[in-house]
């Protein structure tokens, strides 16, 4: 069921979203030096495994699954785009 449809926005899988100890949301983003960035963001809806952030804009690249070593300023080295998607799966939303 639809409830609300928001055009025009930016979306991030849920598990790239940490907690910081102040409660601050945050992404990591991937800077051109490939480089990580903490970025607070403010989330917004959320669907499935999605949700709205303010705060990165579209076409910025963010670490999908980040881990609890990383932090700001590590250098890292990006996957290919495809290998980091993995297939949706079929099924009844109930």
């Amino acid at each position: 069921i639809t409830t609300e449809v928001i055009e025009d926005t930016v979306v991030v899988p849920i598990l790239a979203t940490l907690k910081d100890k102040d409660g601050n949301s945050y992404v990591f983003v991937v800077k051109d030096d490939n480089t990580l960035e903490k970025r607070i963001v403010e989330l917004g809806l959320y669907a499935d495994m999605i949700v709205e952030v303010s705060g990165v804009s579209e076409g910025e690249q963010i670490v999908s699954q980040p881990t609890i070593d990383m932090v700001e300023g590590m250098s890292i080295t990006p996957m290919n785009a495809d290998a980091a998607i993995a297939p949706a799966e079929g099924g009844d939303a109930k």
